[in-house]
Formats: C-alpha cells, structure tokens, sequence
C-alpha cells in the first residue's frame, strides 16, 4: 500500500502557537491532530514523531521530520495520508511540497512563475492557496485561473471547517493595520472567494461550524461572524483566545498560568448566536473537540473524558483516555492510555 505525505513549506496552519497564543494547550504526550472514518493521524511527543493509524488502529507511517519542523497536518484524501504544512527553513527557500511514501520523498518546489512567500493550504499543486511577498493572497485553481486578493500581512491564519467546505482567511496579528478576513469557499475547481472583506481588527485565529452555523473568531475582539460581518460574543470571559465550533453550538476558551506555573482553563459553551449557555473550569490544561453537528462537547482533562450535551448536560465520564477528536461524520475518536484507538458515536440529548 502506498502511503503519501505531502509537506508543504509555508504559513503554519491555524490552531498552532503563535505570538498571540495562551498556555499551550494540552500536557499530554500524545494528540489527535486529525481522524476520519478511514484513519487517523497522532502526534506523539515522547516519540518526537507523528504517526498515522488505519481505522483498527494499526500503525501504517511514522514521520520524525514533520514532527521537528512543528508541521500541522491535514488528512490528504483521507486520513491518516497526510498534508503537513510547516514554517519555510530560510526566506529563501522556495515554497513547495515534500511528498513522503514508502519509497521515499521527493521535493516538489511550486513554479518560479508563482512567487510565494507561504502556503496556507493545497491539495495539490494546482489546487492551493499562496500568500506572496507584496503581499497578495494567490487561490491557485484546477482550471489554471489564479484569483488574486491584496492583504496586507504575510502572516495570515487559515481555518477550515469540519468538511472542509468553506473557510477564512486573517491576519494573525490583532492589531494589524487595515487588517481584512476573507471568506472562502470550495466548488468543483477548488476555493473561491466569497462576499466582502471584513475587518478583522482584535482576532488572531478563528473556527466554523459551517455554512449557516457557528463561525467564531477569536482574541481581544472576539466575534461571531455573520452573513453581512462581526456580532458581539456574549460570555463572561474577559478573552475568548480559543474557540471549537459545530453547526449548531461550539465553546471558546480563555488558559491562564500563575507564577507558579498552575495551569486553568475557563471553557464556555455558546449557542449559534454567540451567547453563553454553560461554563466549566478546570484547575488543569485540557482539549476541547465539538462534533460537526455542534451537539457534543469532548473535554479531556489528564486521562479523563467527560462527554457534554449542548447545553452543557454531563453524558459520560470516561477513565483512561488521552485524546479525544470528533470525524466529519460525528463519530467520536480516542487515543486510550495504552495508545489504542477507540471509535464510537455517541448519542446527544
């Protein structure tokens, strides 16, 4: 069996640290960075590796060299073939892809006639989306047209939704000067633009729930996203800094560390208007995941799942798991503290 692993140097994927970021965000050695119904991918730190599993949980690829450039996967196809984007080694390096199989690897630099500075994201090298030095946002499309959009940072975050069907575009940092968020979404020839900037002045990073559900984003600004702009966020949090969406309801999250270097996590459930519906906090770090259909909640605290409702209803405690991470299909993913796989789809009420 083949396995490919494509690695695309640029722009770091959103969800990874940053300047702007809290405490980190989980103290387990191993994390579900993505899963689907065919497989999943693991980041393992004791091992300093990341691994792809199939759907049993076997083993099929380990990968040092993602894991020592703080790569950010995304499943390719389905997982655990991966996408791994990663920080460009020198400014003159060419942006471009490494794709990893049982072979071997083989560089695969993007055309000098696209001049990119970084990749936020690619299915392949005519499906892509580029941010160059003037800086401009390059969408890459199958048919070979090139949309061209004026940002005013290289430094940008992509995020995606679950199904990976629409997604935005912002500047990292909160306070960049005429900062815009483009809105993106995918048709049979790849992204595309869609409706106008807005600005994204107070936000650093963002999630969807999907067309007509939940899209937040995240830092001092902290916003709900509409059809026509930006809504009030309504928590008691003094900073949303994090934020996991569903169609139907999602959380944020504000970490703290004092100087003693004891770790809170203040997680709060929102509805699809933004307005807060539960809280939790925990004296710990912990991972949140949200099912697609934004009806479950999965907070894993040290080796410890609890499973919430929408509203915040405990439905399950679970002993013994590491990670936890919900499928496009709202089947629910664990990493157990033996490393097996666990799947299972849980029923909300």
């Amino acid at each position: 069996m083949k396995i490919s692993i494509l690695l695309l140097t640029g722009a770091l994927l959103a969800g990874c640290a940053t300047t702007n970021a809290e405490p980190a965000a989980t103290s387990s050695p191993v994390r579900l960075v993505a899963a689907d119904a065919h497989g999943a991918v693991l980041m393992d730190a004791g091992a300093e590796a990341f691994t792809g599993v199939d759907r049993s949980g076997k083993v099929v690829w380990t990968d040092k060299q993602a894991y020592t450039q703080d790569a950010e996967p995304r499943c390719t196809g389905s997982c655990p073939d991966t996408t791994f984007f990663a920080a460009r080694p020198h400014p003159a390096t060419p942006a471009g892809f490494r794709e990893v199989t049982a072979a071997g690897s083989t560089e695969h630099p993007l055309s000098a006639q696209v001049p990119a500075q970084a990749v936020l994201t690619a299915r392949s090298a005519s499906d892509a989306v580029l941010v160059t030095g003037d800086p401009e946002l390059w969408v890459l499309r199958t048919d070979g047209t090139v949309l061209r959009l004026p940002v005013g940072t290289a430094d940008l975050a992509w995020v995606e939704d679950s199904a990976g069907t629409t997604a935005i575009a912002l500047p990292r940092d909160p306070e960049a000067a005429n900062g815009r968020l483009l809105r993106f979404r995918r048709d049979e020839l790849g992204w595309r633009a869609v409706g106008d900037p807005i600005p994204s002045s107070g936000a650093w990073d963002g999630c969807l729930g999907g067309p007509g559900g939940l899209n937040m984003i995240t830092g001092p600004g902290a916003s709900v996203l509409t059809d026509t702009g930006r809504a009030e966020l309504h928590t008691d949090l003094p900073r949303a800094a994090e934020c996991v969406a569903g169609h139907r309801s999602g959380v944020v999250l504000r970490r703290t560390m004092d100087g003693v270097g004891a770790h809170r996590t203040a997680v709060r459930g929102v509805d699809v208007q933004g307005r807060q519906t539960w809280s939790r906090d925990y004296p710990a770090r912990v991972t949140v995941a949200v099912n697609p259909e934004g009806t479950l909640v999965a907070v894993v605290q040290g080796t410890v799942l609890e499973l919430f409702g929408a509203t915040g209803n405990r439905l399950d405690r679970r002993a013994g798991v590491l990670a936890a991470r919900f499928t496009p299909d709202g089947e629910l993913v664990t990493v157990g503290a033996d490393h097996r796989i666990g799947r299972d789809t849980p029923g909300s009420r």
